[in-house]
């Protein structure tokens, strides 16, 4: 019975659980309860108080009710703090259930005051009713249990209203004020129920969260002595949480828009009857048949609505309807006055249900994201103060009708109105939802830099000694602003030369350029040994700097050093040469390049290697090719350095793109490859694109390639990197293309159609390895399920895969919604904490939309594995195949694609070895290929090895 009640419950869209089905029923039990008295002694209400004094004179008493709701409220406010929940709330239900015996009695009496006092009695009494339903709701239920059974739990009180109704106008026939004694009843069941489902929660707190101690009383008093005197604290609190203000602010415009419509529907029932009996029997008839609606509404619609459109399409619902209903009344009025009470009938009905039911519901969640110990005391203040308040405003409004200046029916304007505020206020509402979520996360903090405005002043002595300091700083940016301060206000002299041995070549040139301008004739031996300095921009500002400081032309200088014994001095000879020498300057320095070239020390190589970078001559493109591929490692850097040096000086060449491509692959070599590839610019996107998805190319090569292109940036690029995400299969390689498309996170657009596709995908792929660890058991955690014992190495790898699937969706899931919001969500995921991580969740929910959110909802959502399965079996058509067939598509995979995972492969082969001979029949045809096949060494040899055991 259980099983079935759940599978049936699931099939009308109530994800309930079994190891929650004691707790929901016990709370849907509690809903219906309250909702039989809310809606018993509203039908009641309404009539007692139409027949005495008319609809129009309801603005009266809605301003009545804003009046007595501010000190009943800072009443409870007060027990609110002392009292345990439990004892609370069946305190109080039992204290109205004793009142509702008073008015029984009087109702007998009747007149206008009894019709006034019952009516703000009720006005009240429900509204505490339904919030501490929800106080008990929202303790009892976690974030994403709140957001799965919210509606189904709110249905209870819908299904009540069916009841009620009917309750009201059955006990119209016999008197109306027999309903009095069955809601007094009601209330005495709701009592001992809150007290059932307090011990139930085990905890003995207050509706404001607080815990009960002994002494509490010394407490209070102190809190009296120290408390701030700037008004109530819900007020004080909306005023300090945006969230809540607007949360209030919509909340007020629904209750204004409620009572236009309950002031209309009253003055269609006051019209069309004519006694007391028939006009509760009016009034329980429209609740039962809103409560029926909203009641399969609710079950049938609102957690599909939340689940799948989210809270703020939900909030718009509302003033929708509300808006083409208005609009209908006011078409009615004047085409076809006749249908005008039908059409307020159907508003009235639509109107009471959706705020019962969507509507309720949704203000609920948004109360979600309130912290724990501000939520209750908040929830308390806006439902009770604020909605009390916001009928004394709709009482102001509505004025002109009691003094009888304009119709009921002209009243209309004003929905329309608020309609259109209250669809503005939602979007707000929606933001600061998400931002509230986003907030209860951990929050960032950044430091501070160094100020260059500290340095500025050069006007004293001790500025100057300040500035000399700065000179042996460890910060090289320090330190080059000490020279620019100096030089740049004529006090270059005060720049030592030591800081040509610095170990930063900005520094190193910078210095330079200051003892030239200085004149420091004393320093030539110290420029003469930059000559042959490792960074070539250091180079040419030594050349420069020899020139002026002894007063030679750089040309003839550096002819005497052309044969130099220090290679390095040769190189920079070569250089300047080639570059400003004659035509037999020229001859002489290619033919002391070729010398260096072709001398056995490495080091004369790599000062080759040098003076290259500096000529921009195709003429010697063919010597760095074939320094590119010299043996020693430090003469391959030294040339790509050459590379990257002419790159950024303007000089390109086909030829070296690919070898540096090719130069990937080498660790020693990969960071200085990348960085001259990232030199070239856009010019040499194609070129890495091609191999980047090239199936043929060396893995390594192929994985160091997207963070290069990330580097270049540009619409290529990420064009390049999303074909290479479409195609390739090999985990390390898509991460490698994730986190580039991270890093172009500014250049990504968020309406890629390609960003969802590839989500979505990897969300595919995520469901692929949640089945293959459900068919390969045993159970581990959240996914795995089998016999009992440690993981096998295939288990492990393929649950490695899925996390890291989980993790590409979330950082691909950063490029196209709050970036900083989802890395936080994703931390949270992780974490230890379930509080936390529910957050993440339902923030997540929020801000994830479209084709994407679905699939993203199976990856992150809390979901127990069959529930997961059945999912993913639901979007990718993925059903769990057994344990064999498990393997055997393990092995198939790597045998049908390039890219197959050889460690899943191999380690599926050795498992279905490991069962023995015998087991291995189904495998053979594929082992005797894949044994055949030198494309995967590990699965070759894996594949040969089963053979010889079958």
């Amino acid at each position: 019975m259980r099983s079935f009640l759940l599978a049936a419950l699931r099939r009308i869209g109530v994800p309930l659980r079994a190891e929650e089905l004691g707790v929901v029923w016990m709370l849907f039990g509690y809903s219906f309860l309250v909702g039989i008295f809310q809606f018993t002694s509203k039908a009641v209400r309404q009539a007692t108080y139409v027949d005495t004094l008319g609809a129009e004179r309801l603005p009266w008493v809605y301003l009545l009710v804003a009046v007595v709701a501010y000190p009943t409220m800072r009443l409870y406010n007060v027990l609110a703090d002392r009292v345990s929940r439990g004892t609370l709330i069946a305190g109080t239900t039992w204290i109205m259930a004793g009142l509702l015996v008073v008015f029984w009695q009087w109702m007998t009496v009747g007149g206008i005051v009894v019709a006034i006092a019952y009516y703000l009695f009720i006005a009240i009494a429900t509204v505490l009713a339904f919030s501490q339903l929800w106080s008990h709701v929202g303790a009892l239920l976690d974030l994403r249990q709140a957001r799965r059974l919210f509606g189904f739990i709110g249905a209870g009180a819908l299904l009540g209203g069916v009841v009620g109704g009917q309750v009201a106008r059955i006990a119209g026939a016999g008197g109306t004020h027999l309903a009095l004694l069955l809601s007094a009843g009601i209330l005495l069941t709701i009592g001992g129920l809150a007290l059932v489902l307090e011990r139930r929660s085990r905890q003995s707190l207050t509706i404001t969260g607080r815990s009960v101690r002994a002494d509490l009383e010394r407490e209070w008093a102190e809190r009296r002595l120290t408390a701030r005197p700037e008004g109530p604290r819900g007020f004080r609190l909306l005023l300090e949480t945006p969230h809540l203000a607007v949360v209030a602010l919509v909340l007020a415009l629904s209750v204004i828009a409620q009572q236009v419509v309950d002031l209309q529907f009253s003055w269609v029932v006051e019209q069309r009857t004519s006694s007391l009996s028939e006009r509760s029997a009016a009034f329980g008839n429209v609740y039962s048949v809103m409560g029926l609606c909203a009641f399969l509404f609710q079950l049938l619609l609102t957690a599909r609505i939340h689940r799948t459109l989210g809270v703020g399409f939900a909030m718009r619902v509302m003033p929708y309807f509300l808006l083409a209903a208005s609009v209908l009344v006011l078409g009615a009025e004047v085409a076809v006055p006749a249908a005008v009470a039908g059409v307020l009938s159907v508003l009235k009905v639509g109107e009471t249900g959706l705020r019962y039911s969507l509507d309720h519901v949704t203000r609920e969640l948004l109360m979600v994201p309130v912290p724990a110990d501000r939520r209750p005391l908040a929830k308390s203040y806006i439902d009770v103060v604020v909605q009390r308040f916001a009928k004394g405003a709709a009482g102001l409004l509505l004025l002109p009708v009691a003094f009888g200046w304009i119709t009921a029916l002209q009243v209309t304007w004003l929905t329309l109105a608020l309609c259109v505020v209250w669809l503005l206020c939602t979007f707000s509402a929606q933001r600061q939802y998400v931002g509230s979520l986003r907030s209860g996360l951990a929050r960032r903090s950044g430091g501070r830099g160094l100020d260059p405005g500290e340095l500025l002043d050069v006007g004293d002595i001790t500025t100057l000694e300040v500035l000399v300091e700065s000179l042996g700083s460890a910060d090289p940016d320090r330190v080059l602003q000490a020279i620019e301060l100096l030089a740049g206000h004529g006090r270059a002299r005060l720049v030592p030369p030591l800081l040509l041995h610095h170990a930063e070549p900005a520094v190193r040139r910078r210095t330079l350029e200051a003892l030239q301008a200085a004149h420091r004739d004393d320093a030539l031996p110290l420029v003469e040994k930059c000559l042959g300095d490792e960074a070539g921009e250091v180079r040419v500002a030594a050349i420069q700097a020899l020139a002026v400081l002894s007063q030679t032309e750089g040309p003839r200088l550096m002819a005497e050093r052309i044969e130099d014994p220090d290679p390095r001095v040769r190189a920079a000879a070569i250089a300047c040469l080639v570059a400003q020498g004659t035509a037999e300057d020229r001859r002489v320095a290619e033919r002391s390049l070729q010398e260096l070239m072709a001398d056995a020390d490495a080091t004369s190589r790599r000062s080759a290697a040098q003076a290259l970078g500096e000529l921009g001559d195709p003429r010697h493109d063919a010597h760095l090719v074939r320094l590119l591929y010299d043996e020693d490692a430090t003469v391959v850097r030294a040339a790509i350095a050459a590379v990257r040096a002419r790159a950024s000086a303007g000089s390109t060449s086909p030829l070296f793109p690919p070898i540096l491509i090719s130069l990937l692959r080498d660790r020693r070599l990969k960071h200085e490859a990348r960085e001259a590839l990232v030199s070239h610019g856009a010019w040499v996107v194609p070129s890495l694109a091609h191999f980047l998805n090239d199936a043929g190319e060396q893995m390594w090569v192929r994985r160091a390639i997207p963070k290069t292109l990330a580097r270049i940036g540009g619409t290529a690029a990420i064009d390049a990197l999303f074909v290479c995400l479409g195609r390739s299969t090999e985990p390390m390689l898509r991460r490698k293309v994730v986190e580039a498309l991270l890093r172009l996170d500014g250049e990504v657009s968020q309406t890629d159609p390609r960003l969802q596709r590839a989500i979505v995908a990897e969300c595919e792929r995520y469901a692929r390895a949640l089945v293959l660890l459900h068919g390969l058991g045993p159970e581990r955690g959240p996914e795995l399920s089998g016999p009992p014992g440690e993981p096998s190495l295939l288990l492990q790898l393929v649950d490695e895969r899925r996390l890291d699937h989980q993790q590409n969706v979330m950082r691909l899931l950063g490029l196209l919604c709050d970036r900083l919001g989802v890395e936080e969500a994703h931390h949270r995921l992780l974490g230890a904490d379930a509080g936390l991580r529910l957050r993440a969740i339902e923030y997540l929910d929020n801000v994830v939309a479209g084709p994407v959110r679905a699939p993203v909802l199976m990856v992150i959502d809390d979901l127990p594995p069959p529930e997961r399965l059945e999912l993913a079996d639901r979007l990718f058509s993925l059903r769990p195949l057994g344990r064999r067939a498990s393997l055997l598509q393990l092995v198939r995979d790597v045998e049908e694609n390039d890219e197959g995972e050889a460690w899943l492969a191999a380690a599926a082969i050795h498992e279905a070895a490991s069962a023995g001979a015998g087991e291995l029949g189904p495998f053979l045809p594929a082992l005797l290929r894949l044994a055949r096949d030198g494309r995967h060494e590990l699965v070759t040899e894996s594949a040969r090895w089963a053979c010889n055991l079958a």
